[in-house]
């Protein structure tokens, strides 16, 4: 499920591409990832820090091309294909091994991604089905792919019951979506789809016969945006709690 490059932890994750862009977002488990929107461009540059490690984004645009660099690793997304809204439908990604993967997108009509594959060869890759409702995430589903079968490896149910907060600033939550946090600058910056509607209230993570239960809340600032999310999760009568602050520019 996580075969590509894990640079931190799961959690719920929230980006503003509105006109108030989101500068930094800080993990209360560790790590903020900073964003530098001066060269312009479709991307922005990203920079992400837990401890003395760093990871950074540089965008090379017209063709349209990223390199990533953490430490002496490096990672690149090239041959970089984009549909009539500007979304990636197709790209190479090279890693620090210096092996090659083909990235494919779909999207519904309205703009929401519904289909994500990462293929490490002719055989062998992951897979990600997405389910949506009027504008909101309901499921999602992770698969390990080999040859012609699919296993199922993960599954996401998103619960919209209660006071739901509507995404009115056209954020994302794109982790919840893929599973593989490399890709998510690039929901960040809306070129893998449409924005949910709303923020779900809680969801269920189920991997094998193992079901963790999270719940979610917002709070916002004096502008009437998300500055602070809370994910409390609960499994087996552990839980564990998750504070995500945003700033904007």
């Amino acid at each position: 499920m996580r075969k590509v490059l894990l640079i931190f932890l799961v959690s719920l994750v929230v980006v503003s591409v509105s006109a108030q862009r989101v500068k930094s977002i800080a993990y209360s488990a560790g790590g903020t990832m900073m964003f530098d929107y001066s060269a312009g461009g479709v991307l922005p540059g990203v920079k992400y820090l837990v401890g003395k490690d760093t990871s950074v984004w540089r965008v090379i645009q017209n063709p349209l091309s990223i390199r990533i660099v953490y430490g002496k690793a490096i990672i690149t997304f090239d041959s970089i294909m984009r549909n009539d809204k500007g979304f990636i439908t197709e790209m190479k990604m090279l890693n620090e091994q210096k092996k090659s993967s083909n990235v494919s997108c779909t999207y519904d009509a309205d703009g929401y991604l519904t289909k994500f594959s990462c293929m490490y060869n002719a055989k062998q890759g992951i897979y990600t089905e997405l389910i949506w409702d009027k504008g909101n995430l309901m499921k999602s589903m992770y698969y390990e792919r080999n040859g012609d079968s699919l296993k199922n490896v993960g599954l996401m149910e998103f619960s919209y019951a209660g006071s739901v907060t509507k995404n009115n600033n056209k954020l994302y939550y794109p982790n919840q979506y893929l599973d593989i946090e490399i890709f998510n600058p690039l929901l960040y910056s809306g070129l893998m789809g449409m924005p949910p509607a709303s923020i779900p209230t809680s969801y269920v993570t189920t991997v094998g016969k193992t079901a963790t239960r999270s719940r979610i809340s917002c709070w916002h600032d004096k502008q009437g945006r998300i500055d602070i999310l809370n994910e409390n999760s609960y499994y087996n009568g552990f839980n564990s709690k998750e504070t995500i602050t945003f700033r904007y520019e």
